[in-house]
């Protein structure tokens, strides 16, 4: 059988375990992305460092590998992004070798996913995809799925200047998240900002890997009641009442990466002066535009919420 002519039936769709090698699925995301990013730029996933975060972050039973009946070879993955009993999931990045595309292979990693997350309580499932992926807008479009907002990827660039900045760390009523910090009252802020229950504030260790990982602060009031999140990463998200409070977090992540770290946040265009204001004075970056999808349920988010690349 020839592997550039076979049929999504030809494949068997799985769930990744402990035995499946993590560095080729993320060098196969990596190649699956190379041709389709090269008119984007920045933290993308041509960057095998990225890719192997995407997947590690990932539990297993939620990465699904197409693979050949019969061999290993790994013909596409899939990513269903979510919790046990959460209404809202996020799908991607769904990838295929690009001998492979074109014959109904992502067509099939799409529906499991839908699936995987259906089978464990969702009523929405949301993804984003660049705006200039027409095959993968396509597919989305066929399936179900309808366009419900443009984001901007915006990335601060390791090397950019501080010197706008170093007043954030004093930022008022904004902290580091630490030991203190109440991981319920950020899941409450995330809901009432967002509309839905959000999985990143799903436990207390998954917090603190999100630390480890970004700049993560939150915003709390003069009683020490959490009134903000805000998780400065492409997989990250923000959450908060209003853009005041936004503002504050952002002066506090910023000064926190010290000019070592590049940030990236998918950001709605309708908060154009949020944009205006990460471009002059936090030197912020326009690298991509990408579309929020969703299939099921949707409502407009109540608050101030930037979603992550997952679409949730």
């Amino acid at each position: 059988m020839s592997v550039s002519s076979a049929t999504p039936e030809a494949w068997v769709v799985r769930k990744r375990t402990q035995e499946d090698d993590t560095e080729a699925i993320a060098a196969l995301i990596a190649e699956a992305f190379t041709d389709l990013e090269r008119r984007s730029s920045g933290q993308d996933l041509r960057n095998i460092a990225v890719c192997r975060a995407v997947v590690a972050e990932h539990p297993l039973h939620h990465c699904l590998l197409a693979c050949g009946n019969g061999s290993e070879l790994i013909a596409g993955v899939n990513f269903a992004v979510g919790g046990d009993t959460f209404p809202v999931w996020g799908i991607g990045p769904l990838a295929l070798r690009p001998n492979l595309r074109g014959h109904g292979l992502g067509g099939r990693l799409l529906r499991e996913a839908v699936a995987t997350a259906r089978s464990l309580g969702a009523t929405s499932v949301r993804l984003c995809v660049d705006a200039h992926n027409i095959d993968a807008f396509s597919l989305y479009t066929r399936s179900g799925f309808v366009v419900r907002e443009p984001l901007l990827v915006m990335e601060r660039p390791a090397a950019a200047s501080t010197a706008a900045t170093t007043a954030g760390t004093a930022a008022a009523g904004v902290c580091a998240f630490s030991a203190s910090t109440d991981v319920l009252q950020c899941a409450a802020v995330t809901e009432a900002a967002a509309g839905f229950q959000h999985c990143l504030c799903e436990s207390w260790e998954r917090m603190v890997q999100l630390s480890h990982d970004c700049p993560l602060v939150t915003a709390v009031d003069d009683h020490g009641a959490v009134t903000g999140v805000l998780c400065v990463s492409i997989s990250g998200y923000a959450a908060c009442a209003d853009e005041a409070t936004c503002r504050r977090m952002f002066d506090v992540a910023v000064a926190a990466a010290q000019g070592t770290l590049p940030l990236s946040m998918c950001v709605p265009t309708r908060y154009d002066g949020l944009v205006r204001w990460l471009i002059q004075q936090h030197h912020f970056v326009v690298r991509k535009v990408m579309l929020l999808l969703s299939l099921g349920e949707w409502a407009p988010w109540p608050g101030v919420y930037f979603p992550s690349i997952d679409g949730i």
